[in-house]
């Protein structure tokens, strides 16, 4: 598996104590979904978060190890302060599991923030577990739920995460009791919208024990607009299983990128920190090579793009050329048949270089780099405000297209953690960002927009000299005509004959060049590069002038929203030249 690989994530969440004559036939339907699932993503790594507790987490992770996924443990506490809520022989297992290959260790950001003196609260522990569900929650695409069907309303529970992952987020204590049922017609193709797909394994409770569940089939659990409302549906919704082949495209289209074409450039947004500790570079690199990813991709497909509209503007201008030779100067039967070629051939590339999707691909992948970018830079300023990027997909439309919906699954797995440096460090920081974002990113769309113009501008000029050729001919054969019919170049061919090709030839080349212009965007790309020098050189300025710290900080973060609605917009207006709206009804 290939490191630089985007990653499936499922978070697991369930009782600790599950009847053990239950746990073979449990295990078997396990391995059976995770089966499906690794079919379904060939070139995907699936990974297993879990807090590693007592019962339906060890399961779970036991079953993923034996099928060759990877785990990773995030204790909600340090090992030693998490040994108090095991038995030894617990203790033992969790030891044991820890030391598996495939298995990583991290604790969540919650408990890095605290000293081991805090966790003899016993609130402050039940927080912790609560802290757990929540990044299960921030960083699973799915969520594997071994669960009796009651809501217990307790903080952190089985059923709060259940809850929080498809609805609202936030903890709700009522108590009211969950619904399940199947969707009626009319709620089919609402509830195909909403986040939060659950892999539901019912389970009976030896110490808690409620009503017996009979039925243990494994089901697909979907929220409704209703809380405490689940629909019951016989398979993975359409919109999950385009995002998981999505994702598995992604990755398997990156893997068949040639090496030559990998890491062209020195794009690493990290490689030249020395002052970070060894474990945050550790997970910062994972961060840093997930860009690095998006970029190359981004890049390769753009270049394959560029050369499909190139190619065919080409070819539609040695089409007119040749209809235009047949009907003005020579009507020899070849340059139909040339035409014809063109045609046919300009088809069959069309049908196949459709199949590669570089437009979108190029797209998707500029979209996934600029915002890991983004939240890299923020991390390492220690900026604790969460960037909104859910939010600023929902705003900007970008979810609504086709083939974009499923963006958000590639940064829900990766943890971004916001680095508190000490105060000699923290200004190092934040100076390492505004040199190698701010200054960087400022320089660059400066430069790109002041080429992008000078190139408009003498195209614009060659644009006018050829128009006033066009008149000059026009005129030409108003008062010329005689004298230039009777000039003859060579057998039947005279001179007004030539300009008359000419006078057809240059509307052509015009017309092509328009729409080559307009099909690249070239308008709209130059302006996005001057919206986004103006916002870079800005907050260069305003960065600056601030007098502290924390103000600088506040400035990196209004920036990074403004750019990234920037970015969306950009995308969104090329989609546009692209794709017809669908149709109503």
């Amino acid at each position: 598996m290939n490191n630089s690989n985007s990653i499936f994530t499922i978070g697991v969440t369930g009782h600790r104590d599950l009847i053990d004559d239950e746990l073979p036939i449990i295990k078997q339907q396990l391995k059976q979904q995770f089966s499906l699932l690794k079919d379904k993503l060939p070139n995907t790594e699936i990974r297993l978060l879990t807090g590693m507790a007592d019962g339906a987490d060890r399961i779970a992770a036991s079953v993923a190890l034996e099928c060759g996924m990877s785990v990773n443990a995030i204790l909600p506490m340090p090992l030693k302060q998490y040994k108090k809520d095991f038995s030894e022989a617990s203790y033992q297992e969790l030891e044991i599991l820890l030391q598996q290959k495939n298995v990583t260790v991290n604790h969540t950001h919650f408990a890095q923030s605290l000293d081991n003196g805090s966790f003899q609260d016993q609130s402050l522990r039940d927080q912790c577990y609560f802290e757990l569900g929540s990044e299960l929650i921030e960083q699973s695409l799915l969520l594997l739920c071994l669960w009796d069907g009651n809501n217990t309303a307790q903080k952190g529970g089985t059923s709060d995460v259940l809850l929080r992952f498809t609805q609202s987020g936030q903890f709700n204590d009522d108590i009211e009791s969950i619904s399940i049922h199947k969707p009626r017609t009319e709620e089919i193709t609402s509830s195909a919208y909403l986040n939060g797909v659950v892999l539901w394994q019912p389970v009976n409770r030896s110490l808690h024990p409620s009503k017996t569940v009979q039925d243990l089939s494994i089901q697909i659990l979907t929220p409704s607009y209703t809380p405490h409302v689940f629909f019951l549906n016989d398979n993975y919704p359409e919109q999950f299983i385009q995002q998981v082949t999505e994702i598995n495209d992604y990755n398997r289209k990156y893997n068949l990128i040639p090496d030559a074409n990998k890491n062209v450039y020195d794009n690493s947004l990290t490689s030249k920190i020395d002052w970070l500790d060894k474990g945050s570079k550790a997970q910062i690199k994972e961060v840093d090579d997930a860009f690095v990813k998006a970029d190359n991709s981004a890049m390769y497909s753009q270049h394959f793009s560029d050369k499909q509209f190139k190619l065919f503007a080409y070819m539609a201008s040695l089409m007119g050329i040749f209809f235009l030779v047949y009907a003005k100067i020579v009507a020899a039967k070849i340059f139909i048949i040339l035409y014809a070629v063109l045609f046919v051939l300009g088809l069959f590339i069309f049908k196949k270089s459709s199949k590669h999707h570089w437009f979108s691909s190029h797209l998707t992948s500029r979209i996934i780099a600029e915002t890991l970018r983004v939240k890299v830079f923020l991390s390492l300023a220690g900026v604790e405000k969460q960037l909104p990027v859910s939010k600023l997909f929902a705003l900007s439309g970008v979810k609504q297209f086709k083939g974009f919906n499923w963006i958000e699954g590639i940064f829900k797995p990766i943890s971004f953690n916001t680095y508190t440096h000490a105060s000699d460090k923290e200004k190092m920081a934040v100076d390492y960002v505004t040199e190698h974002w701010v200054e960087d990113q400022a320089k660059y769309f400066t430069k790109k927009s002041k080429l992008l113009s000078a190139k408009h501008h003498k195209l614009e000029k060659i644009k006018h000299i050829l128009l006033g050729g066009s008149f000059i001919a026009a005129l030409a054969l108003i008062f010329f005509k005689q004298s230039l019919v009777s000039t003859i170049i060579a057998g039947d061919f005279s001179t007004k004959s030539l300009l008359v090709f000419c006078m057809g030839l240059l509307p052509l080349l015009l017309g092509i060049w328009e729409i080559y212009q307009g099909k690249m965007a070239i308008k709209e790309l130059n302006w996005q590069y001057k919206n986004q020098a103006n916002l870079f050189n800005e907050s260069l300025l305003f960065i600056q002038h601030a007098k502290t710290i924390k103000e600088q900080k506040h400035i990196l973060f209004e920036l990074a929203e403004n750019c990234l609605m920037e970015n969306y917009l950009w995308s969104i207006h090329r989609y546009h030249r692209e794709h017809e709206p669908p149709s109503a009804g």
